[in-house]
């Protein structure tokens, strides 16, 4: 529960595109869209920044757009981070639970002590090149025994398997400095995948064991998602990118308008690509025009790259010992995954179920904000409500604020 109606501001700085979204929280949790924006993305390459001016010229555009259709002003922003600077480190740590020194007696486990036990867990050493943006909880177990959510539960100890996420602070500080050239503020990063399956996962996908497959430009994430967590992640250096550098060679043109006919002829499954021809410019042999097979052009180009983004996906997903519990399959979201096809070719490569991502939890939906390139900055918003919600049951679970409350009620009972 907030306390007032909140504006959320997110952004997420993509390879080829940056999206914006500005949505309002009510006092009960509920998310209302009221804008979006889109522009290209510029000064920033390979989850790199190489032009701040330009990073912030892109952020302030994309921005702007969002506020307009918003008529809102935009808060501080919640942006997505992600990439092969990214780290990931799995570490065990847990407390004892005891009274008065005795470490045979039991008590209840409190949200304190949860929260002791997960700051155990995470004190390790990590370069000091590094931010640590997210200590996740994967695994509780009391007194030896695994269990799913700990509080309430009596024992004599209490340990966690925590997930830590690091992101170089070169990167950070680069982004940050961009946008405050866009007169823009960052509140918080979130690392992308745990951002994009809050927007296209159930809770019941969520909790019973799913897999997000995020093709996006020039990476793939993988995730996987358990009881309500992520106990996964890995980045692969292949997406939507090396498609369009494949199809630039194979076609001889212009890496732009190789990708416009990917967007426009792409298909990854070639026997069920319609036998049609689309003209292409720029041939060796002195033609102005030659003509090109679509069927052909995804046999040759489209489906053998595509083939290699499953193949080493699946790799991933085998490499994390979670491949044989996953009844909810894979979900593929990203601006790849749109290509016709990709969901047909992933279900005859998949061992298990294969199914596209639908945003939700959000109110006031339209079509442009549904597709899956929009997915990441969506789930933005969901995290920082998540999180707002979360530092206020801490806020309230406090004994001091309970003491107070205690005060304050019979003051009150007394007048």
């Amino acid at each position: 529960m907030l306390s007032r109606h909140t504006l959320v501001t997110s952004l997420d700085i993509g390879a080829s595109s940056t999206k914006a979204v500005i949505a309002e929280v009510d006092s009960q949790g509920y998310v209302e869209l009221l804008g979006h924006g889109q522009t290209p993305t510029y000064g920033f390459k390979d989850d790199v920044v190489n032009d701040i001016r330009e990073l912030g010229e892109t952020i302030g555009a994309c921005v702007d757009m969002a506020e307009a259709m918003a008529s809102q002003r935009a808060g501080s922003l919640v942006v997505a981070i992600g990439g092969e600077h990214v780290r990931i480190v799995q570490s065990h740590g847990g407390i004892p639970l005891h009274r008065g020194g005795s470490r045979n007696s039991s008590k209840y486990i409190s949200r304190q002590d949860i929260k002791n036990a997960i700051d155990n867990a995470a004190a390790v050493p990590v370069s000091v090149a590094l931010q640590i943006l997210h200590v996740l909880p994967m695994r509780y177990y009391v007194d030896g025994e695994k269990v799913r959510n700990p509080e309430g539960l009596s024992g004599a100890r209490l340990d966690v398997d925590v997930m830590i996420v690091a992101a170089r602070q070169s990167v950070l500080n680069s982004i940050v400095k961009a946008a405050e050239y866009a007169d823009c503020r960052i509140s918080k990063f979130c690392y992308r995948p745990l951002a994009t399956g809050k927007a296209i996962m159930s809770e019941r996908e969520m909790d019973q064991g799913t897999c997000l497959v995020d093709i996006g430009g020039r990476h793939t994430d993988v995730a996987i998602f358990k009881e309500g967590k992520m106990v996964f992640t890995s980045t692969l250096a292949l997406g939507g990118e090396n498609i369009t550098l494949d199809s630039s060679s194979h076609l001889e043109v212009a890496r732009a308008e190789a990708e416009k006919i990917k967007l426009s002829h792409g298909h990854c499954t070639s026997s069920l690509a319609e036998d049609v021809e689309f003209q292409v410019t720029g041939v060796s042999d002195g033609a102005l025009w030659r003509s090109i097979k679509k069927s052909e052009f995804g046999y040759n180009v489209i489906q053998p790259r595509v083939e290699e983004i499953l193949e080493e996906s699946l790799k991933a997903i085998c490499s994390s010992g979670e491949q044989e519990s996953l009844p909810g399959g894979a979900i593929l979201t990203g601006g790849t995954s749109q290509l016709p096809g990709v969901n047909g070719l992933a279900s005859t490569m998949y061992p298990f179920p294969v199914n596209s991502g639908i945003n939700s939890g959000f109110e006031n939906m339209d079509e442009v904000s549904t597709c899956p390139d929009h997915a990441t900055a969506l789930g933005l918003v969901l995290f920082d409500v998540d999180q707002r919600i979360s530092r206020r049951e801490d806020v309230m679970d406090n004994p001091l604020t309970r003491l107070c409350g205690k005060f304050l009620r019979k003051i009150h009972a007394v007048i």
